[in-house]
Protein backbone atom coordinates (compact mmCIF):
# COMPACT_ATOMS: atom_id res chain seq x y z
CA UNK A 1 0.00 0.00 0.00
CA UNK A 2 1.12 3.13 -0.87
CA UNK A 3 2.26 5.56 2.18
CA UNK A 4 0.77 9.15 1.50
CA UNK A 5 3.46 11.79 1.74
CA UNK A 6 1.80 14.26 4.36
CA UNK A 7 4.02 17.29 4.03
CA UNK A 8 2.33 17.25 0.05
CA UNK A 9 -1.00 16.65 1.45
CA UNK A 10 -0.55 19.43 3.93
CA UNK A 11 0.42 21.43 1.28
CA UNK A 12 -2.49 21.33 -0.37
CA UNK A 13 -4.47 21.62 2.39
CA UNK A 14 -3.50 24.68 2.74
CA UNK A 15 -3.92 25.96 -0.48
CA UNK A 16 -6.70 24.77 -1.16
CA UNK A 17 -8.42 26.64 2.25
CA UNK A 18 -5.89 29.25 3.40
CA UNK A 19 -5.58 30.75 -0.03
CA UNK A 20 -8.85 30.64 -1.11
CA UNK A 21 -10.06 32.72 2.48
CA UNK A 22 -7.34 34.86 1.97
CA UNK A 23 -7.67 35.92 -1.65
CA UNK A 24 -11.31 36.31 -1.25
CA UNK A 25 -11.04 38.92 1.92
CA UNK A 26 -8.49 40.87 -0.08
CA UNK A 27 -10.77 41.07 -2.87
CA UNK A 28 -13.62 42.20 -0.19
CA UNK A 29 -11.61 44.87 1.42
CA UNK A 30 -9.70 45.98 -1.67
CA UNK A 31 -13.50 46.48 -3.50
CA UNK A 32 -13.41 50.07 -1.23
CA UNK A 33 -10.55 51.10 -3.87
CA UNK A 34 -12.71 50.54 -6.61
CA UNK A 35 -15.13 53.38 -8.08
CA UNK A 36 -17.03 52.47 -11.10
CA UNK A 37 -16.59 54.94 -13.98
CA UNK A 38 -19.10 53.48 -16.67
CA UNK A 39 -20.44 50.02 -17.03
CA UNK A 40 -22.14 49.47 -19.67
CA UNK A 41 -25.83 47.35 -20.23
CA UNK A 42 -23.89 45.23 -23.12
CA UNK A 43 -21.32 43.67 -20.56
CA UNK A 44 -24.64 41.91 -19.04
CA UNK A 45 -25.10 39.49 -22.27
CA UNK A 46 -20.98 38.94 -22.99
CA UNK A 47 -19.71 36.00 -23.58
CA UNK A 48 -16.21 36.96 -23.67
CA UNK A 49 -14.46 39.22 -21.46
CA UNK A 50 -11.36 40.59 -21.01
CA UNK A 51 -9.99 42.35 -18.33
CA UNK A 52 -6.96 44.56 -17.38
CA UNK A 53 -5.48 46.92 -15.07
CA UNK A 54 -4.09 49.58 -17.15
CA UNK A 55 -2.24 53.34 -16.09
CA UNK A 56 -1.31 55.80 -19.10
CA UNK A 57 -1.54 53.27 -21.87
CA UNK A 58 -3.53 54.97 -24.24
CA UNK A 59 -0.23 54.62 -26.55
CA UNK A 60 -0.68 50.58 -26.26
CA UNK A 61 -4.58 49.87 -25.85
CA UNK A 62 -6.05 50.56 -29.57
CA UNK A 63 -4.04 48.20 -31.71
CA UNK A 64 -4.45 45.63 -28.79
CA UNK A 65 -8.18 46.43 -28.47
CA UNK A 66 -8.17 46.06 -32.23
CA UNK A 67 -6.40 42.57 -32.01
CA UNK A 68 -8.79 41.35 -29.34
CA UNK A 69 -11.86 42.69 -31.60
CA UNK A 70 -10.96 41.12 -34.30
CA UNK A 71 -9.87 37.46 -32.32
CA UNK A 72 -13.65 37.99 -30.57
CA UNK A 73 -13.63 39.32 -27.35
CA UNK A 74 -17.30 40.69 -26.69
CA UNK A 75 -16.50 43.16 -23.73
CA UNK A 76 -13.93 44.96 -21.83
CA UNK A 77 -13.45 45.92 -18.45
CA UNK A 78 -10.52 48.32 -17.75
CA UNK A 79 -9.49 49.02 -13.89
CA UNK A 80 -7.96 52.84 -14.27
CA UNK A 81 -5.22 52.99 -11.51
CA UNK A 82 -4.11 56.60 -12.06
CA UNK A 83 -4.25 57.41 -15.97
CA UNK A 84 -3.14 61.04 -16.86
CA UNK A 85 -2.74 60.14 -21.11
CA UNK A 86 -6.57 61.00 -22.04
CA UNK A 87 -8.26 57.40 -21.41
CA UNK A 88 -11.70 59.01 -20.46
CA UNK A 89 -11.13 60.06 -24.10
CA UNK A 90 -10.33 57.08 -25.84
CA UNK A 91 -13.07 54.69 -24.47
CA UNK A 92 -15.53 57.37 -24.03
CA UNK A 93 -18.57 56.33 -26.24
CA UNK A 94 -17.24 52.83 -26.61
CA UNK A 95 -20.26 50.59 -25.89
CA UNK A 96 -18.37 47.37 -25.49
CA UNK A 97 -15.72 48.46 -22.49
CA UNK A 98 -16.76 49.02 -18.97
CA UNK A 99 -14.02 50.84 -16.45
CA UNK A 100 -13.26 51.39 -12.96
CA UNK A 101 -11.00 53.76 -11.57
CA UNK A 102 -8.73 52.51 -8.54
CA UNK A 103 -7.18 55.06 -6.24
CA UNK A 104 -5.24 52.43 -4.50
CA UNK A 105 -1.91 51.02 -4.76
CA UNK A 106 -1.00 48.64 -7.54
CA UNK A 107 1.41 46.52 -5.77
CA UNK A 108 -0.47 46.98 -2.92
CA UNK A 109 -3.67 45.07 -4.33
CA UNK A 110 -1.54 42.17 -5.17
CA UNK A 111 0.11 43.83 -8.72
CA UNK A 112 -3.93 44.76 -8.88
CA UNK A 113 -5.28 40.97 -8.55
CA UNK A 114 -7.67 42.17 -6.01
CA UNK A 115 -9.10 44.38 -8.29
CA UNK A 116 -9.89 41.97 -11.13
CA UNK A 117 -10.59 39.25 -8.52
CA UNK A 118 -13.77 42.07 -7.12
CA UNK A 119 -14.78 42.89 -10.51
CA UNK A 120 -14.65 39.23 -11.71
CA UNK A 121 -17.16 38.23 -8.68
CA UNK A 122 -19.54 41.45 -9.84
CA UNK A 123 -19.59 40.73 -13.53
CA UNK A 124 -18.60 37.55 -14.76
CA UNK A 125 -19.98 34.16 -13.18
CA UNK A 126 -20.22 32.05 -16.23
CA UNK A 127 -18.28 33.99 -18.68
CA UNK A 128 -14.96 33.03 -20.68
CA UNK A 129 -12.81 35.50 -18.77
CA UNK A 130 -9.53 37.00 -20.45
CA UNK A 131 -7.09 38.42 -18.42
CA UNK A 132 -4.28 40.24 -20.04
CA UNK A 133 -1.61 43.38 -19.60
CA UNK A 134 -1.78 45.92 -22.91
CA UNK A 135 1.61 43.68 -24.04
CA UNK A 136 0.00 40.54 -24.03
CA UNK A 137 -1.27 39.27 -27.57
CA UNK A 138 -2.91 35.61 -27.26
CA UNK A 139 -2.35 33.06 -29.99
CA UNK A 140 -3.25 29.34 -30.19
CA UNK A 141 -3.54 26.56 -32.80
CA UNK A 142 -6.44 24.76 -32.50
CA UNK A 143 -7.40 23.61 -36.00
CA UNK A 144 -10.57 25.17 -37.62
CA UNK A 145 -11.42 27.15 -34.18
CA UNK A 146 -9.62 30.35 -34.84
CA UNK A 147 -11.43 32.65 -32.90
CA UNK A 148 -12.32 32.97 -29.30
CA UNK A 149 -15.78 31.77 -29.85
CA UNK A 150 -14.88 28.94 -31.61
CA UNK A 151 -11.81 28.19 -29.00
CA UNK A 152 -14.27 28.78 -25.75
CA UNK A 153 -17.02 26.05 -27.54
CA UNK A 154 -14.42 23.95 -28.30
CA UNK A 155 -13.33 23.81 -24.48
CA UNK A 156 -16.03 23.72 -23.01
CA UNK A 157 -16.94 20.64 -25.05
CA UNK A 158 -13.83 19.06 -23.89
CA UNK A 159 -14.62 20.53 -19.98
CA UNK A 160 -11.58 22.00 -20.41
CA UNK A 161 -12.42 24.91 -17.87
CA UNK A 162 -8.93 27.20 -18.55
CA UNK A 163 -6.01 27.55 -21.29
CA UNK A 164 -2.50 27.81 -20.12
CA UNK A 165 -0.03 30.17 -21.92
CA UNK A 166 3.92 30.23 -22.52
CA UNK A 167 4.89 34.28 -22.42
CA UNK A 168 6.80 34.61 -25.21
CA UNK A 169 9.19 37.40 -25.26
CA UNK A 170 8.84 38.99 -28.55
CA UNK A 171 11.94 40.94 -29.75
CA UNK A 172 13.96 42.22 -33.37
CA UNK A 173 17.33 42.57 -34.56
CA UNK A 174 17.69 46.03 -32.96
CA UNK A 175 18.22 46.85 -29.81
CA UNK A 176 15.06 47.85 -28.01
CA UNK A 177 15.66 51.59 -28.08
CA UNK A 178 15.18 51.51 -31.73
CA UNK A 179 11.89 49.06 -31.64
CA UNK A 180 9.78 52.12 -32.61
CA UNK A 181 6.26 51.46 -32.60
CA UNK A 182 4.22 55.25 -32.71
CA UNK A 183 1.00 55.04 -30.08
CA UNK A 184 -1.91 53.51 -31.37
CA UNK A 185 0.96 51.75 -33.56
CA UNK A 186 1.31 47.85 -34.11
CA UNK A 187 3.84 46.49 -32.00
CA UNK A 188 3.69 42.44 -33.43
CA UNK A 189 4.92 44.55 -36.98
CA UNK A 190 7.98 45.77 -35.30
CA UNK A 191 8.88 42.74 -33.04
CA UNK A 192 8.84 39.39 -34.93
CA UNK A 193 11.07 37.26 -33.46
CA UNK A 194 11.58 34.52 -29.96
CA UNK A 195 13.59 32.64 -28.50
CA UNK A 196 12.91 28.96 -29.79
CA UNK A 197 14.91 27.29 -26.74
CA UNK A 198 16.23 28.22 -23.37
CA UNK A 199 13.13 27.37 -21.35
CA UNK A 200 12.86 25.51 -18.07
CA UNK A 201 9.99 24.26 -16.34
CA UNK A 202 8.82 22.43 -12.83
CA UNK A 203 5.80 21.29 -11.35
CA UNK A 204 4.75 22.12 -7.49
CA UNK A 205 2.50 19.01 -7.04
CA UNK A 206 0.99 20.99 -3.91
CA UNK A 207 -0.42 23.55 -6.45
CA UNK A 208 -0.83 22.24 -9.59
CA UNK A 209 1.13 24.83 -10.98
CA UNK A 210 3.72 24.43 -13.51
CA UNK A 211 6.60 26.95 -13.65
CA UNK A 212 7.64 28.03 -16.34
CA UNK A 213 11.20 30.18 -16.75
CA UNK A 214 13.85 31.11 -19.24
CA UNK A 215 13.77 32.68 -22.45
CA UNK A 216 15.45 36.39 -23.22
CA UNK A 217 14.85 38.08 -20.08
CA UNK A 218 15.85 34.65 -17.80
CA UNK A 219 19.56 36.05 -19.19
CA UNK A 220 19.88 38.90 -17.68
CA UNK A 221 19.53 36.89 -14.41
CA UNK A 222 22.37 34.53 -12.84
CA UNK A 223 20.41 32.76 -11.74
CA UNK A 224 17.26 31.06 -14.40
CA UNK A 225 14.91 30.60 -11.66
CA UNK A 226 15.30 34.44 -10.43
CA UNK A 227 13.73 35.88 -13.46
CA UNK A 228 10.26 35.63 -14.57
CA UNK A 229 7.65 33.28 -14.77
CA UNK A 230 6.40 32.49 -17.93
CA UNK A 231 3.52 30.74 -17.19
CA UNK A 232 0.22 31.83 -17.14
CA UNK A 233 -3.49 30.98 -17.57
CA UNK A 234 -5.16 33.95 -19.42
CA UNK A 235 -8.05 32.20 -20.06
CA UNK A 236 -11.18 30.56 -17.48
CA UNK A 237 -14.37 29.70 -17.60
CA UNK A 238 -14.66 32.10 -14.34
CA UNK A 239 -17.09 31.01 -11.55
CA UNK A 240 -17.57 32.78 -8.15
CA UNK A 241 -15.27 31.70 -5.80
CA UNK A 242 -12.71 31.59 -8.28
CA UNK A 243 -9.79 33.73 -7.85
CA UNK A 244 -6.17 34.65 -9.57
CA UNK A 245 -3.69 34.58 -6.64
CA UNK A 246 -0.29 35.38 -8.33
CA UNK A 247 -1.30 37.54 -11.74
CA UNK A 248 -2.51 35.10 -13.97
CA UNK A 249 0.06 32.96 -12.67
CA UNK A 250 -1.48 31.05 -10.17
CA UNK A 251 -5.29 30.20 -9.85
CA UNK A 252 -7.87 29.13 -7.07
CA UNK A 253 -8.95 26.21 -7.03
CA UNK A 254 -5.87 23.99 -7.73
CA UNK A 255 -7.75 22.28 -10.43
CA UNK A 256 -7.33 24.88 -12.63
CA UNK A 257 -3.65 24.87 -12.90
CA UNK A 258 -3.69 21.43 -13.94
CA UNK A 259 -6.15 21.33 -17.11
CA UNK A 260 -3.46 20.05 -19.42
CA UNK A 261 0.04 18.95 -19.05
CA UNK A 262 1.51 21.45 -21.28
CA UNK A 263 0.84 25.37 -22.76
CA UNK A 264 -2.15 25.48 -25.52
CA UNK A 265 -1.59 29.05 -26.42
CA UNK A 266 0.82 31.65 -26.44
CA UNK A 267 0.92 35.17 -25.20
CA UNK A 268 3.47 37.24 -27.47
CA UNK A 269 4.99 39.71 -25.12
CA UNK A 270 5.60 42.99 -26.70
CA UNK A 271 8.18 43.93 -23.34
CA UNK A 272 10.76 45.27 -25.97
CA UNK A 273 9.46 48.22 -27.87
CA UNK A 274 9.73 51.51 -27.49
CA UNK A 275 6.32 52.16 -25.64
CA UNK A 276 6.91 49.73 -23.41
CA UNK A 277 10.66 50.11 -22.34
CA UNK A 278 9.62 54.15 -21.99
CA UNK A 279 7.15 52.88 -19.05
CA UNK A 280 9.69 50.78 -17.51
CA UNK A 281 11.75 53.91 -17.38
CA UNK A 282 9.43 55.52 -14.88
CA UNK A 283 10.55 55.44 -11.47
CA UNK A 284 6.63 55.33 -10.57
CA UNK A 285 6.55 51.97 -12.40
CA UNK A 286 8.90 50.22 -11.39
CA UNK A 287 8.46 50.86 -7.87
CA UNK A 288 4.93 49.33 -7.99
CA UNK A 289 6.02 46.28 -10.15
CA UNK A 290 8.58 43.39 -8.53
CA UNK A 291 12.24 43.18 -7.79
CA UNK A 292 13.01 42.13 -10.84
CA UNK A 293 12.59 44.95 -12.71
CA UNK A 294 16.02 46.18 -11.47
CA UNK A 295 17.65 43.37 -14.03
CA UNK A 296 16.19 45.56 -16.98
CA UNK A 297 18.23 48.21 -16.74
CA UNK A 298 20.11 47.97 -19.95
CA UNK A 299 16.49 46.64 -21.86
CA UNK A 300 17.32 49.93 -24.32
CA UNK A 301 20.54 48.71 -26.14
CA UNK A 302 20.22 44.75 -25.32
CA UNK A 303 20.45 42.66 -28.63
CA UNK A 304 19.07 39.37 -28.24
CA UNK A 305 20.21 37.74 -31.50
CA UNK A 306 21.47 33.93 -31.05
CA UNK A 307 20.92 30.62 -32.38
CA UNK A 308 17.88 30.07 -30.69
CA UNK A 309 16.18 33.04 -32.39
CA UNK A 310 13.27 32.16 -34.77
CA UNK A 311 10.89 34.22 -36.35
CA UNK A 312 7.37 34.12 -35.75
CA UNK A 313 4.97 32.16 -38.02
CA UNK A 314 2.35 31.63 -35.87
CA UNK A 315 1.26 28.88 -33.26
CA UNK A 316 1.60 26.24 -35.39
CA UNK A 317 4.93 26.71 -35.96
CA UNK A 318 5.30 26.59 -31.57
CA UNK A 319 3.56 23.51 -32.00
CA UNK A 320 6.54 22.30 -34.36
CA UNK A 321 9.24 23.60 -32.27
CA UNK A 322 6.92 21.70 -28.86
CA UNK A 323 6.77 24.95 -27.30
CA UNK A 324 3.74 24.90 -26.93
CA UNK A 325 0.31 22.21 -27.36
CA UNK A 326 -2.61 22.25 -30.04
CA UNK A 327 -6.13 22.33 -28.59
CA UNK A 328 -7.58 19.16 -30.16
Amino acid sequence: MAVPNLPLLARRLRFDSVEFVKAHLRRVWKARELVPGDVRPSLADAGIVAVMAVRNEVGRLPSLLAYYRGLGVDHFILIDNGSADGLDDLISGEQDISWYRSAGEYRRARYANDWVNEVLHRHCDGKWVLYVDADEFLDFAAGTATTLPELCALLQSRGQRALHALLLDMYSERPGEENVVTPGGDPLGVCRLYDASGYVSDKDPATGTTWIKGGVRGELFDDVWDGPALNKTPLVRWRRGYAFLKSAHELWPRSLNQQSAQPQSVLLHLKFTSLSLAKIAQEDYREQHTSEYAAYDDLQDRVFLSDRTRTYRGADGLVEEGLIAPVV
